[in-house]
């Protein structure tokens, strides 16, 4: 693997500080760990390229944190070590029509295999993983939120099983899902010493659903409604001067532009400095829209400086 910026000199003290706010479950052990493993794969867990899930919290002898990376994270991990190549092939699924379910399996879906490729002693070998629906998709007992006698609102099951309905994913391509799960235990396979400890989300989503207890999951509602009145998952908080406002990942530039146009050069700069990490998010998340404000951010650098 590439040399790799140690995390200490990477990061300034505040952004560390930040990075513990956006993984709040870890104790002080764990939360050094996840900085030395993000450390070690090169992964910016600002740009949410690499997170912790504590399962168990409130259990101590069974609390266990898990570090999360995205798909993407994985292929950079294997592609710095020199020895990695995609698999040409789609992924390969195999159906069974009896046990698909609208509710649970809508595509009968038994699993997904997928390959990649490792260079070792002068030659190209296979190294190939399957994932099994039943055993990774995220499905949860149905039913509905209700008053009780007492005025508190409760979850009632109702028997029925169905995908975890705030994994909408799962629901809406499940084959991309499965196929993740699949590709990052190839990955996981053929580079070990990097990768034995880390998960992809996909592979947890199922065990993060089965882990929230009720009032986790009701607060996780809660938060999830009011995401989707104020832009959704699909947006980025920026700091916009007058008060923290979230703005739609695909509307962003034009927006901040726009904005620009009512702001002077050293207005635009002192901006600039205080959305530092919600523009390295734009970037992660939307390479072409933030390319176009990088652009407008140096020329205005340029104007500044000739002042």
């Amino acid at each position: 693997m590439s040399n790799i910026v140690p995390l200490s000199k990477a990061f300034q003290a505040s952004q560390v500080q930040l990075i513990q706010r956006m993984n709040p479950d870890c104790n002080a052990t764990e939360f050094d760990q996840f900085l030395h493993v993000s450390a070690q794969l090169g992964l910016d867990p600002l740009r949410k390229q690499i997170y912790a899930f504590v399962f168990n919290k409130d259990k101590a002898d069974r609390r266990r944190m898990s570090i999360v990376v995205g798909i993407d994270g994985f292929r950079s991990v294997a592609k710095r070590s020199g020895e990695y190549r995609p698999d040409n092939r789609a992924p390969r699924f195999t159906y069974d029509p009896a046990i698909a379910n609208e509710a649970t399996n809508p595509l009968g879906i038994v699993c997904a295999e997928v390959s990649v490729f490792q260079h070792s002693h002068g030659d190209w070998h296979e190294v190939t993983a399957v994932a099994y629906w039943d055993e990774f998709a995220p499905i949860v007992e149905g039913g509905k939120w209700t008053n009780g006698e007492d005025g508190r609102r409760f979850f009632k099951k109702d028997g029925t099983m169905q995908l975890d309905p705030n994994k909408e994913n799962w629901c809406k391509m499940p084959r991309v899902m499965l196929a993740k799960c699949a590709e990052a235990q190839a990955i996981r396979r053929a580079w070990p010493e990097d990768l034995s400890a880390i998960y992809a989300d996909e592979e947890l989503d199922r065990a993060k659903t089965i882990d929230l207890t009720a009032s986790e999951i009701a607060e996780k509602a809660n938060v999830e409604s009011r995401l989707a009145m104020i832009g959704g998952a699909e947006a980025i908080l920026f700091d916009m001067g007058d008060g923290l406002e979230r703005i739609p990942l695909g509307k962003a530039a034009d927006m901040i532009l726009e904005r620009f146009r009512s702001m002077k050069h050293h207005e635009i700069l002192q901006w600039k400095n205080a959305n530092r990490v919600p523009l390295q998010e734009f970037w992660a998340r939307n390479k072409t829209d933030a390319l176009a404000l990088k652009k407008e951010l140096e020329l205005i650098e340029q104007e500044a400086g000739k002042l």
